[in-house]
């Protein structure tokens, strides 16, 4: 996805001013025009087409929290649902919000698909710079490292005993 996708994005579709948008890293425009691709154009749980913010995690694996990067940023939303991710969000952490008589629209099953498609994006980010960083050749033996291990963890090692050879 090229960069020029992100100035064909329709005008309004984001609160930010043309400024904010412009102080963003390549990685970030290009993960907010493959979410909006991916969302339609839309909230990621509502119909709302304009104004949408970019919502992340406060709290992430990587980085702080403070800055849009490509491994916090979790969707585009619209200002109410951003509200209500909060509550969800402040109500999960046991955190006081100062608001006991609101409820909240954001179902538990929404939050998790929400937040495994997330923290999917951000692996696979994760493992591409990795690859990047070491390179094909190596990469691809520690995955096949970690693949021997995370078969190993799961099946015991009594399951690579060949009964015919004895061991």
């Amino acid at each position: 996805m090229s960069l020029v996708l992100w100035k064909k994005l329709p005008r309004g579709l984001l609160k930010k001013r043309f400024k904010a948008r412009d102080r963003l890293g390549p990685d970030v425009k290009r993960l907010v025009v493959k979410l909006a691709e991916e969302q339609k154009l839309k909230c990621v749980h509502c119909p709302r087409e304009r104004n949408l913010i970019i919502e992340h995690d406060h709290d992430p694996i990587f980085g702080t929290g403070d800055k849009l990067t490509a491994f916090n940023i979790r969707g585009l939303v619209c200002q109410r649902c951003n509200w209500h991710l909060m509550i969800y969000e402040k109500d999960l952490n046991g955190e006081y919000r100062g608001l006991d008589d609101v409820s909240n629209y954001i179902s538990n099953s929404e939050w998790e698909t929400y937040i495994y498609a997330h923290d999917t994006l951000v692996a696979m980010l994760y493992e591409s710079q990795l690859e990047e960083r070491m390179g094909t050749l190596k990469y691809l033996k520690r995955r096949i490292f970690l693949d021997k291990f995370d078969d190993w963890k799961e099946w015991g090692p009594a399951s690579r005993r060949i009964p015919a050879l004895g061991f």
